[in-house]
């Protein structure tokens, strides 16, 4: 129901599936933070706020579905591009 991640790889997986999710707020790393602030997701915590954010997500069912659609729609406008550029 829903997913705690301390990995990039872990939050997109869980997006994809519309699974409420925390990420661990790992400032070095900077796809992490690309993919995040693009969406204006701000379910990064800290293990300080680790609490207070879980009862945020339990009490808040995040829908992902919007913005991934709006994903979709970006990767298959490239691909238009690309086909048009060969």
């Amino acid at each position: 129901d829903y997913f705690i991640s301390y990995s990039l790889h872990g939050a997109l997986f869980a997006y994809a599936h519309n699974v409420p999710f925390l990420l661990w707020n790992n400032p070095t790393d900077k796809k992490m933070i690309a993919f995040m602030n693009d969406r204006n997701l701000t379910n990064t915590f800290t293990a300080e706020q680790l609490e207070n954010k879980l009862e945020q997500l339990l009490n808040s069912k995040n829908d992902y579905s919007k913005l991934f659609r709006k994903d979709i729609e970006r990767i298959n406008n490239h691909i238009t591009i690309l086909k048009s550029l060969l």
